[in-house]
């Protein structure tokens, strides 16, 4: 496909296709997915961080009515910086979601179209990868069911990874090892499981295509590694080597346990699409299968046979994965208990069909449809349109929320409303909330202490809510509880990382203070610095106070882990952009041809 108005033609064509796929979202209401509160609650949350002056909002202080959350020391924070940067723009929280999903189509597209061109060597394969992985009924359900956007964003990230190395190994250049670099840091800081799964799987790739030159190869892959490492390292050391402070079991027990989500063979050949039913390949997928298995049948000369080999091999591999006979692999396999859903492994299925599918154009059965003398990009446009009609079904929600304000998910407001609409019931003279059913994105569990007694945690906080339900603003946990003796105190909070505290003591006693400890929290006493104890049932700091007026203030800092993952960030993204400004020189401003563009040796 060539020329100017071919051009024109597949991209108003790709607008359309996108607005087809994002146009369910785009209705005065918020769509209805398993995690349809999680995503504004912690966008919430993460604007009060913003707000309140810090970089990345580490400590989340709502969460679990008061006590905290090192959250975002932990949690991805990609799609919640994008999402953050919108709502500052203007948008309300709700909006600003939407267009960060909307952005993750467009992105997605792209990255499938540059990845499925450059291997294909054709616009129009490129084009037709491009809109099966935009409408791949995983990929759809991710956005529409599960709503899990952060994953969603990182899927979009995988196709762009895999196109910047690919290019970097064929041509070693500068804007190739920048490209690379910074998207291989977009994918460690947009989703932790994706990124697991994803590395192992972009090594073997670059391993069986440069196989042969590997020696050449090797030095500028690695650089470009390490800086996308370097860059995402302010998030990925302390995520990493923080962990063990955490009550990490619970992201692979329980609900998470990944024996208890493999697929069935009708989970892929359903014709359903609600909460339980979202993991089809489709009618597309089935075709395209067939169609590749006809193709490798053939001699037919000329075709990238180690890129259809290794995607066939990871298609057949990632839909075997899904299913319980690869549970060795998952047991065997060290960090994948953590994946917690065999299935999410859909997402290579989805990047595996969407580039084998770029084939028909490298073969001639295209001409047993369109004659040879037609524009190509007309059987592009014709196979794509089959996609989406194909596929449309998978492209919209099951329901839609209610429009709501931002201060609609302020964390205490959401544990009240779902507890009081949901969760309780009625008795003479009682109202009791069942604590097990208390809205989860608020009460993480999994990012709680080590050591924390969480049911009984959860107990508390049920009987809180129980004794303050006429309350319809604010359900807060009394910070500061005297465990011995007897005290007054008033709080003065300055921001979400200093609190500060009167104290008279009449006698020598003991409070805990209900926040949870973790590493990076300081306590003073009367301006001297105290050691803190929190080896109790909530892993709340306690302190011993004579008797007197005291000031007890606390602060959250950085610790050494999180100073050193800092350092290295800014050094690495500062050679970074000293080499992008290079690479902006030598490129755009004196507009040197492509073969003065400096190589990596």
């Amino acid at each position: 496909m060539n020329g100017k108005k071919d051009n024109i033609i597949l991209l108003v064509i790709s607008l359309l296709v996108l607005v087809v796929g994002i146009f369910p979202l785009f209705k005065n209401s918020f769509i209805d997915t398993h995690d349809v509160n999680l995503y504004p609650i912690w966008l919430y949350e993460f604007d009060q961080g913003i707000q309140a002056g810090h970089f990345l909002p580490r400590w989340s202080p709502d969460f679990w009515l008061g006590y905290g959350s090192p959250l975002f020391n932990f949690i991805q924070p990609l799609f919640y910086c994008l999402s953050e940067l919108v709502h500052l723009v203007g948008f309300g929280l709700l909006n600003s979601i939407k267009v960060v999903i909307a952005l993750s189509f467009g992105l997605g597209f792209l990255s499938m179209y540059l990845l499925g061109k450059e291997i294909w060597k054709d616009k129009g394969s490129g084009f037709l990868c491009a809109v099966i992985f935009t409408f791949f009924p995983y990929r759809l359900g991710l956005v529409y069911i599960r709503g899990d956007f952060a994953e969603f964003l990182a899927t979009a990230l995988i196709p762009l990874v895999l196109f910047a190395f690919l290019k970097l190994g064929q041509k070693r250049r500068l804007g190739y090892f920048l490209l690379s670099s910074f998207s291989l840091a977009l994918i460690f800081l947009a989703h932790n499981i994706q990124v697991v799964l994803f590395l192992p799987i972009l090594l073997i790739y670059l391993l069986v295509v440069f196989r042969k030159e590997i020696k050449k190869v090797i030095l500028p892959i690695f650089l470009a590694g390490i800086t996308g490492l370097g860059i995402a390292s302010f998030f990925v050391f302390p995520a990493l080597l923080e962990e063990k402070y955490l009550a990490v079991s619970t992201m692979y027990t329980g609900q998470y346990d990944f024996h208890e989500h493999f697929l069935k063979i009708a989970d892929f050949l359903s014709l359903k699409w609600d909460n339980d039913h979202f993991f089809q390949i489709g009618i597309i997928g089935i075709v395209i299968l067939c169609f590749v298995i006809y193709v490798l049948s053939k001699k037919i000369v000329g075709l990238p046979r180690k890129n259809i080999y290794f995607f066939l091999i990871l298609m057949v591999g990632s839909i075997a994965a899904c299913f319980s006979i690869s549970t060795f692999f998952w047991e065997s396999t060290p960090f994948f208990k953590f994946v917690q859903y065999p299935w999410r492994v859909l997402s290579f299925v989805a990047l595996a069909l969407s580039i084998l599918g770029g084939m028909i154009f490298r073969t001639k059965i295209v001409h047993l449809f369109f004659k040879e003398k037609i524009p190509k990009f007309v059987p592009a446009i014709a196979l794509a349109l089959i996609v989406v009609f194909a596929n449309l079904f998978f492209a919209q929600p099951v329901s839609y929320l209610e429009k709501e304000s931002d201060e609609a998910y302020n964390p205490y407001r959401q544990l009240y409303s779902e507890a009081n609409l949901e969760t309780t019931y009625r008795k003479e003279n009682e109202q009791l909330i069942q604590s097990e059913k208390l809205n989860i994105y608020t009460l993480i569990p999994e990012f709680v202490p080590k050591g924390t007694n969480v049911e009984l945690l959860k107990n508390q906080i049920a009987g809180t809510i129980s004794d303050q339900l006429k309350k319809k603003e604010e359900f807060r946990i009394l910070k500061i509880e005297a465990l011995r003796g007897r005290i007054e105190w008033k709080e003065q909070q300055i921001n979400s990382y200093n609190y500060s505290f009167e104290i008279n003591s009449e006698q020598e006693s003991s409070i805990r203070v209900n926040n949870f400890w973790f590493p990076g929290w300081q306590a003073f006493l009367d301006g001297e610095e105290q050691s803190i104890e929190h080896d109790n049932d909530f892993q709340a700091m306690v302190f011993d106070l004579p008797p007197g007026n005291h000031v007890l203030q606390l602060k959250f800092s950085s610790t050494p882990i999180r100073r050193i993952g800092g350092v290295i960030t800014i050094i690495t993204l500062g050679i970074w952009l000293v080499l992008l400004i290079i690479y902006f020189l030598r490129t755009v401003v004196l507009k040197n041809n492509d073969k003065s563009s400096p190589k990596i040796r």
